[in-house]
């Protein structure tokens, strides 16, 4: 059986009973026929800094058809690689938000009685994907097609011998040149040796053709032509010193629409189900969404947005309710905690002027139990200012099939999902309340006949759109990209 060896930042091995944890874990939870996924990754645990090796701390489980190869971190590597480095630089920069990127490299700390800066973090981000490169190699097979998953480990193919096909794919927004010119040139400097790494690769795959187009206009080498979802273009004139002539490709992710509409049918009439809605939502559910608290994820403005449709719409005392599922999420960095902070003021600056109209659910809601939900909702609203693609959306949408009055999707228009499903959504402007507002309206304004015929598009794409189709298109894309290399 052909194996497929993922690397990602972290991996999580599930348990019976218990459904995965979303994103990436989802969208490989099961191999394509005729493949065995193998997960290598971070356990989420960390050792003491005097740790000589991490060999000893790797730990392999076999569930299902997935094998999963884990190790754990150092205290200081989580601290510079993770934490300042991959999600205080890197994530801010790929979600257009320059001040939080430049608060990243002007992070200055004590750490053990030592001075750290940015500098040093930056060290152990490269530190960090050449060790890690190095044990990954010990479990690499020959015949094996490897491919690594996002921005955490952009630099590790530089480190892989070139005996086996790698891919890589970017699962958030991609950066342009246009936000690096905001930056100070050596923080450029960081950004152009960080993605210079893409040439290492056989092929590298982004959620949108958007994000090729930015990609291209920080490290293009020639002219790109418009090419359609899953096909494939160079960048560069020619192979680099390793025989590559690197391809990359829009392979959107868009989830297991069949699995998430059986699942919300399982849900809908289950008492912990109606509960939560006659507990939470006053017994009537009208808009939902879940994500966690990021600042990309636009929670603060959503809050105000039906905060506005209340005041410019709901004039006749109509109201409206909206149930925000909002765990907290790597409370390390100093941007989410100030994020969670202005989520909860704003959450409770909108319910002392309207009332209860808005639950922000602190905790995780299982998959299931928010698909039930789903069911019950007319809408789902979702205005991320910037998203890679956001699964959610295909999950809520999956989820009103078999509805005879189905509910519809408003969704920020810089969200990937809206290249993908564009037309049967409501696109609204994230960083406009006035907008946000206008879609609800909107949404509540839609007869049953228009529902279903927007979900009725949908279900067309999604038969299209699917984890198959995505996870075979990168193997293929990878392996062909790789066969001229191979072949020297």
């Amino acid at each position: 059986m052909k194996r497929i060896f993922h690397v990602s930042n972290r991996v999580e091995i599930p348990e019976f009973g218990k459904p995965t944890a979303g994103g990436l874990d989802e969208a490989i939870a099961d191999a394509p026929e005729g493949h065995m996924n193998v997960r290598f990754g971070w356990s989420g645990k960390t050792v003491d800094d005097s740790t000589e090796s991490l060999d000893d701390t790797v730990k392999i489980t076999k569930f299902g058809n997935t094998l999963y190869i884990t190790y754990d971190m150092r205290e200081t590597d989580k601290l510079g690689f993770y934490s300042n480095t991959a999600n205080g630089i890197i994530w801010p920069a790929n979600h257009y938000r320059e001040d939080i990127t430049k608060q990243g490299f002007e992070n200055r700390y004590m750490l053990d009685g030592v001075t750290r800066d940015a500098r040093a973090d930056m060290n152990s981000y490269f530190k960090v994907n050449r060790e890690v490169a190095a044990l990954a190699q010990k479990y690499i097979e020959p015949g094996d097609t490897v491919i690594v998953h996002d921005y955490h480990f952009i630099p590790l193919a530089s480190h892989i011998p070139p005996g086996v096909p790698i891919g890589y794919f970017h699962h958030t927004p991609m950066l342009n040149a246009d936000l690096l010119e905001t930056l100070d040139s050596d923080q450029q400097k960081f950004f152009k040796r960080l993605y210079d790494n893409f040439y290492h690769y056989d092929f590298v795959g982004l959620q949108t053709k958007n994000d090729v187009s930015a990609l291209h206009t920080v490290i293009g080498k020639k002219s790109i032509r418009d090419v359609d979802f899953f096909e494939t273009q160079p960048f560069a004139y020619g192979a680099d010193s390793n025989g590559r002539l690197t391809q990359f490709g829009a392979f959107p992710v868009a989830g297991n629409a069949p699995k998430y509409t059986k699942l919300a049918q399982e849900f809908e009439g289950k008492k912990s189900v109606l509960d939560y809605i006659t507990n939470n939502a006053n017994g009537e559910l009208d808009m939902m969404s879940v994500e966690r608290r990021d600042y990309s994820k636009g929670i603060v403005p959503k809050v105000m947005g039906v905060g506005r449709w209340l005041r410019e719409f709901g004039s006749n005392g109509e109201r409206i309710h909206l149930v925000q599922v909002a765990p907290k999420g790597r409370e390390e960095v100093r941007a989410y905690v100030e994020e969670s902070l202005k989520i909860e003021t704003t959450v409770e600056a909108v319910r002392e002027i309207f009332g209860d109209v808005v639950h922000l659910e602190h905790g995780k809601v299982e998959r299931g139990m928010h698909l039930g939900l789903a069911r019950h909702s007319s809408a789902a609203l979702v205005t991320p200012t910037r998203d890679g693609m956001n699964l959610y959306v295909s999950e809520y949408l999956a989820a009103q099939v078999g509805r005879e009055v189905p509910g519809v999707a408003i969704v920020s228009k810089f969200a990937g999902i809206s290249s993908i499903y564009n037309g049967n959504l409501i696109p609204v402007d994230p960083r406009d309340t006035a907008s946000v507002a206008e879609g609800i309206q909107k949404a509540r304004l839609l007869g049953k006949g228009e529902r279903q015929d927007m979900l009725g598009k949908i279900q067309e794409l999604q038969a299209f759109f699917n984890n198959d189709r995505w996870q075979i298109s990168l193997i293929q894309a990878t392996e062909a990209a790789a066969k001229p290399r191979l072949a020297m």
